[in-house]
């Protein structure tokens, strides 16, 4: 017999502040503990050398982080000129350096050459799997890791600040950009090295910084015996630009039994995903396809209170 998950069914979305020296899995497993919840998940690795946003799902809610994990992202960093290394940040070994020092009209310059569609590649000091394995942990273990460039999109990088070792830059980019990368490429460009000494991630659609909830506010209420629940945010938080269909309970059934359900005349709906509820509470992302529901992801452990 297959052990029982430890823990109650909780469920929403946290939107945690990760503080630098904190790993992803670490946040995770640090939230899932204080709500007691049987199941987290988060919506995008952040280093554990990074700070900011990292989006917590508990219960239901992470079955719809593969809507989230699509979107774009908000990060500011630092980059630190005339030294590059193998990590792409201040962890890592010194493989390079410089004495040149680029000009802030240098440095707008080569940001400009940037933006739009770049291929990059991502740093060996990262979470993507070769071969089953996280080419991190393969480059720890003394092997050499080669990765693949992959095609990203920087929609905008702007300078923050400007000195002569040091600069800040906000960026908003696609999936899959690494921000160490973009960093390095563009101390290379400048002809004078780099690599990120401070990384801030400020959003994550629908996530916002400055909504974010941190580890002393989660503590905080420990302390006070007061409910962190109070901070935790609907499952369907993320699906908000997806259009909402009610049914009545006597179709709830139909729905959670994976069947199809007739539409009702005059819907409205084209033939798209939509969010199906019933009395507010989310039951389904279903598509609609010829004036038929056929759900793709049920959520039944939202209904269980009801």
């Amino acid at each position: 017999m297959a052990r029982r998950k430890k823990g109650q069914n909780i469920h929403g979305f946290l939107n945690f502040y990760k503080p630098k020296g904190m790993s992803s899995n670490a946040a995770v497993g640090y939230v899932r503990r204080l709500f007691n919840a049987k199941k987290a998940g988060h919506g995008g690795t952040l280093d554990p050398l990074a700070e900011g946003v990292l989006p917590i799902a508990l219960g239901e809610a992470t079955k719809t982080l593969s809507y989230m994990l699509a979107e774009d992202k908000f990060y500011k960093f630092e980059m630190t000129f005339g030294i590059e290394r193998d990590s792409d940040d201040a962890e890592g070994e010194i493989t390079q350096t410089s004495d040149l020092r680029p000009s802030k009209a240098a440095l707008l310059k080569v940001i400009e050459g940037f933006k739009g569609g770049i291929s990059q590649t991502p740093p060996v000091y990262s979470a993507l799997k070769v071969n089953g394995k996280r080419a991190c942990d393969r480059v720890r273990d003394g092997e050499e890791v080669t990765l693949q460039p992959r095609n990203v999109t920087i929609f905008n990088i702007s300078l923050e600040d400007f000195d002569e070792n040091k600069a800040t830059l906000s960026v908003h980019v696609s999936k899959g950009t690494y921000v160490r990368s973009l960093c390095r490429d563009i101390g290379r460009a400048l002809g004078c090295f780099a690599y990120v000494s401070e990384l801030i991630r400020a959003k994550v659609p629908p996530f916002d910084i400055n909504e974010s909830v941190t580890q002393e506010m989660l503590d905080d209420c420990l302390k006070k015996g007061q409910s962190a629940r109070t901070y935790l945010l609907d499952v369907d938080h993320v699906l908000d630009d997806i259009p909402v269909y009610t049914i009545s309970e006597d179709e709830v059934k139909t729905i959670l039994n994976g069947m199809p359900l007739s539409l009702n005349e005059g819907h409205g709906l084209a033939n798209e995903m939509v969010r199906v509820k019933t009395k507010d509470v989310l039951v389904s992302l279903a598509h609609v396809e010829n004036n038929t529901l056929k759900p793709a992801k049920n959520f039944p452990l939202l209904l269980e209170n009801e």
